[in-house]
């Protein structure tokens, strides 16, 4: 996909079979929104790939 601008790109890569929300109070972020914290990245499914 073409971007509009000429700058960096960020290629974000997470999937849909992810686990349970039974805790979600425990969450700092809502966990169905890919929020952005200094250099890191928070979601649901965003950290749990098994791709070695």
């Amino acid at each position: 996909i073409k971007g509009s601008g000429g700058g960096k790109s960020i290629l974000i890569f997470a999937h849909l079979d992810t686990e349970g929300l039974e805790n979600r109070d425990l969450w700092d972020t809502d966990p169905l929104k890919l929020v952005k914290k200094g250099d890191r990245l928070y979601g649901l499914g965003s950290n749990d790939a098994k791709s070695g």
